[in-house]
């Protein structure tokens, strides 16, 4: 990084004086004098992980800070904001760079052997000025192709086929299109929700769940739901939680660890309680309606835990994001009605570090014990942190882009109802999948 990102003035301050100067080391750094291009490019590399140790250590600063009161969430926010952007371009170039290390070498090779037989021995500045010159077009060339990979997919991707597949996996009957909360609608009424948006398919969503890749059009990643029903929890506004049994209700603690099979919706947003959800011809929902409100499905079938629990950490990292004090301090006070279910779904020091990167706050320890893994039972790169700031940056950025706005007014009540497999973009098989009832969630 040429110019690293600087811990505000405040924030470094109430620092502790070992902690200050600590980021002022790191700050420091070594000129390379070798003319070598071999041992030029070496130094980059020790170069790009310097900044990232600085990264680390400013983001464990600004954490301390934090946890002491000596900083509020916002400012803490607001101070690691661009330590998550050169987080992200720091680790993009180094990736880069180790990916093509060989041809790099070569290019270089050739503009310094040019240098060397009209003028002499190159010097440094000449292979920082090509270095530049050859990394830059190579980070932006494998960003546009992250970005055509990822149109690429989208095109690919068949929401009708989807949509089909995930009734086949509920139990839907072909030619219905249900909604887990709503019942029966309009074929273009009702969506195939994904819990964990489908544009997070880098690798830090997939440390995040302890694998090297994971499918995200998975049927057990969606639900079945009425569109505004989707946006709604797309957006954060709803949530789907385990029902207690009545044994978890009386003695939670001696209650043994079972596999949910009912599920309820929680409004977090009040203030659309005496709103208009939905409406038909027969009925109009108030979001009120919604709160509590069971999930009924066809069949023994349930989305997977995993992606639930994800989708609910989310929403809650979110509202503590938004000041939504009503329904956060419901969930801290209570963690355990919300989610009493055991299971090792999500990595304990990325989920923490997506909090704090997000809301500035700790995630509540009844929320994550007994429910995350540790770094120890899968193997794991070299700066965490790192990896969790652009974990952070990115499902940050998916689940902002994933939410649309509620229309104004539904306008089901003219629609005609169609069969699924008549909609545009459907691929007819004779393969189509047909799931037995399973009770393996995970």
């Amino acid at each position: 990084m040429s110019n690293p990102p600087q811990v505000p003035r405040r924030a470094f301050a109430v620092m502790p004086k070992d902690r200050q100067q600590a980021l002022l080391n790191k700050q420091k750094k070594e000129v390379p004098t070798s003319r070598s291009v071999s041992d030029f490019l070496e130094s980059k590399i020790k170069e790009y992980r310097c900044d990232l140790d600085y990264i680390q250590c400013a983001h464990e600063g600004l954490v301390e800070a934090l946890d002491t009161n000596l900083i509020s969430a916002t400012e803490f926010a607001d101070a690691l904001q661009p330590f998550m952007a050169s987080a992200r371009t720091v680790s993009h170039e180094l990736k880069t760079l180790n990916l093509q290390r060989k041809i790099m070498e070569e290019d270089l090779e050739e503009q310094a052997s040019n240098k060397r037989r009209r003028q002499g021995e190159p010097d440094v500045e000449l292979l920082e000025r090509a270095y530049v010159d050859s990394i830059m077009p190579k980070v932006m060339s494998a960003t546009a192709q992250q970005q055509k990979d990822k149109e690429l997919r989208e095109h690919h991707f068949n929401a009708s086929n989807f949509k089909r597949d995930v009734a086949l996996y509920y139990g839907i009957p072909k030619g219905m299109a249900y909604c887990h909360l709503s019942g029966e609608w309009n074929a273009h009424d009702v969506k195939a929700a994904h819990l964990v948006p489908r544009s997070l398919t880098g690798d830090e969503i997939s440390h995040l769940f302890g694998v090297r890749k994971i499918v995200l059009s998975d049927t057990r990643n969606a639900l079945s739901l009425h569109k505004n029903l989707e946006i709604a929890l797309d957006s954060g506004q709803i949530v789907i939680v385990p029902i207690l049994e009545e044994n978890h209700t009386t003695n939670p603690e001696k209650a043994p660890a079972t596999d949910p099979s009912r599920w309820k919706c929680v409004l977090t947003d009040n203030s659309k309680r005496y709103q208009k959800a939905l409406a038909s011809p027969a009925k109009t929902w108030l979001w009120d309606e919604f709160d509590g409100k069971e999930l009924k499905f066809r069949n023994q079938n349930r989305p997977a835990k995993r992606y639930l629990y994800f989708r609910f950490i989310i929403t809650y990292i979110f509202c503590k994001k938004q000041s939504n004090d009503l329904f956060t301090k419901k969930v801290e006070a209570a963690a355990r009605d919300f989610w009493p279910t055991p299971g090792p779904y999500l990595r304990k020091s990325m989920l923490r570090t997506l909090a704090r990167s997000i809301s500035g706050h700790e995630l509540p320890p009844s929320l994550v014990d007994g429910k995350t893994f540790d770094d120890s039972q899968y193997v794991y790169e070299e700066h965490k942190t790192e990896s969790a700031m652009v974990a952070a940056q990115d499902i940050y950025d998916a689940i902002i882009a994933s939410v649309k706005t509620l229309p104004p007014d539904d306008e089901s009540e003219n629609a005609t109802t169609q069969d699924p497999t008549e909609e545009e973009g459907y691929q007819s098989s004779d393969d189509d999948p047909v799931y037995e009832d399973t009770l393996e969630f995970l």
